[in-house]
């Protein structure tokens, strides 16, 4: 049996400060990713139900404010959806590579 050799500190790349730099850049960037998914479901639906309700009050009626409330919520999921299949593409791109 062959023992382990220890492994020479500079046998590994080094790391250099521009690395670092894009290491934190990445993780901001996924925090901005992340974030934007988190607001994009209940920005969509108060803005449907605030342009529901500004279409009840323009036509005088009562209902207009649930059609917008739920239409703002479909719309959340879909961009929902689509940013988390955009975000499941890049991550499988990066690891093909």
């Amino acid at each position: 049996m062959n023992p382990v050799e220890p492994e020479n500190p500079s046998s590994r790349p080094q790391s250099t400060p521009e690395d670092e730099r894009n290491q934190k850049r990445s993780a901001w960037l996924q925090i901005a990713r992340y974030s934007q998914i988190g607001f994009a479901l209940p920005a969509a639906t108060l803005i449907g139900w605030f342009l529901g309700v500004l279409i009840d009050r323009w036509l005088h009626t009562t209902w207009v404010y649930i059609a917008g409330l739920v239409l703002g919520m479909v719309t959340g999921f879909v961009e929902l959806i689509r940013m988390l299949l955009s975000e499941t593409k890049a991550e499988t791109k990066i690891e093909n590579k």
